[in-house]
């Protein structure tokens, strides 16, 4: 019995302190660099570009799709 209670305390005070340890980590942390590295920066002007080709390919959809929009009401 009092093995079992021994056992159960020193796994509580464990965890309490992992728990505080965790969050004075995150409290305390802060990023290491103010840039983004190379091959981070190059995976982000991929997507912006491609981004500026589906908006470019998007824009006169939209158009036509308005337009007919437009001209269905008329009829």
């Amino acid at each position: 019995m009092y093995f079992k209670f021994k056992s159960k305390k020193i796994i509580y005070y464990f965890l309490f302190i992992l728990n505080i340890f965790l969050c004075i980590l995150f409290s305390f942390s802060s990023t290491s660099f103010a840039l983004y590295p190379k091959l981070v920066s190059n995976i982000v002007s991929a997507f912006e570009k491609v981004e500026k080709y589906i908006v470019a390919i998007a824009t006169p959809a939209a158009a036509v799709s308005i337009g007919c929009r437009i001209f269905d009401a008329k009829i």
